[in-house]
């Protein structure tokens, strides 16, 4: 979410300026935020995270001996 929040800073307020000073920069950035700030809502998982966290367990924590274990090409032949 972050990630994304901040493209849009960058894409929409930023993007290609040339800003003369920090105050103009951050004037910049402070009326993105305000403008933002009226457009907010609530976001919400979908999922409960211990559902999610069963079914797909982060990479390279699975079981040392499962057939899903990260990327087979770095492993030594036995």
């Amino acid at each position: 979410m972050v990630e994304g929040w901040l493209g849009h800073l960058q894409k929409l307020a930023l993007g290609r300026g040339s800003f003369r000073s920090v105050p103009e920069l951050k004037r910049a950035i402070l009326d993105y935020v305000e403008a933002s700030n009226g457009r907010a809502e609530p976001w919400c998982w979908a999922k409960d995270a211990q559902e999610t966290l069963r079914k797909d367990p982060p990479e390279g924590t699975e079981d040392p001996g499962s057939p899903r274990r990260g990327n087979d090409r770095y492993r030594r032949a036995d």
